[in-house]
């Protein structure tokens, strides 16, 4: 299924669009760039997170500002995530304990949503009990993956497969393709599968999660993973929408405030002081 999500038809309402990525950085800042091209079409956005990684993000350029709301949303306490609120703070042994803490923000996700009535909510892979409580709001849920879709192939097969060999191509997807994990690849992820004490960790429930989404959004392209994006959308008889890489954005910044940037003024006066080149 080829599908398309036109924020810019003239006919369209502003949305308002909440958003609840994992305490990873390496989700929460695309998220802050979809958040970014959705406000640059006038949509508003309410990112939650905790304090902390709230303040990790970077400053949103002065034109979009009225259209982004961060909400810091403090973590109930665990001792053993010793202040930490983000996977960078966090050994990897522990991570349980902050997927525990992840869940314990569903009563103020939940005050947030019946508050501001959004039209629609994004959740991470890690959120697998939020689109039950979008949908007890009557509001629209959609899953934004910041990983590629055959990732999600790959960790959520059809029940019928039995004995999967992970270190081999996925034998179950209609079409060819060479995409394996490898030994140390396999080794990272099962040591986030039981800890130092061989507790087997918090795990989201995935399958769960996808079933129950209204749209899926993809970190991808359609000339990276077309394939693999059908694939995803007749499993789960959803329109998914490839968003790109979205990489920190060029365009979307201030510009003013770029030229005054300490670092860059330190690199700029270092670059002026150079000879220019006979060739250049």
């Amino acid at each position: 299924m080829d599908s398309t999500v036109n924020l810019e038809n003239e006919n369209c309402k502003p949305l308002h669009v909440v958003m609840l990525p994992w305490l990873a950085m390496g989700h929460i800042l695309p998220y802050f760039e979809l958040a970014k091209i959705l406000a640059q079409n006038g949509h508003t956005v309410t990112l939650i997170s905790s304090p902390k990684n709230i303040d990790r993000i970077p400053k949103t350029p002065k034109t979009i500002q009225p259209f982004i709301n961060f909400v810091k949303s403090p973590l109930p306490y665990i001792e053993q995530l010793q202040g930490g609120e983000s996977t960078q703070d966090t050994p990897s042994n522990m991570i349980c304990f902050l997927k525990s803490a992840y869940d314990g923000l569903q009563e103020d996700v939940t005050e947030i949503l019946k508050t501001s009535k959004p039209d629609w909510v994004l959740c991470d892979c890690t959120a697998d009990w939020l689109p039950s409580i979008a949908k007890s709001l009557n509001i629209p849920c959609a899953h934004y993956s910041v990983v590629p879709a055959w990732n999600i192939c790959f960790f959520n097969p059809p029940k019928d497969q039995i004995n999967i060999d992970m270190y081999s191509p996925p034998k179950w997807v209609p079409f060819q393709t060479t995409i394996h994990f490898k030994p140390y690849e396999i080794k990272l992820i099962m040591s986030h599968v039981k800890n130092d004490s061989g507790r087997k960790l918090t795990r989201s429930d995935t399958a769960k999660l996808y079933s129950s989404c209204d749209l899926f959004f993809i970190r991808s392209s359609r000339e990276l993973e077309g394939e693999w994006l059908d694939y995803l959308s007749d499993q789960y008889k959803v329109p998914v929408v490839p968003v790109g890489l979205l990489p920190p954005s060029m365009q979307i910044r201030d510009d003013e405030e770029e030229q005054n940037n300490p670092d860059w003024v330190k690199i700029k006066a270092w670059l002026d002081s150079k000879e220019k080149s006979r060739h250049g």
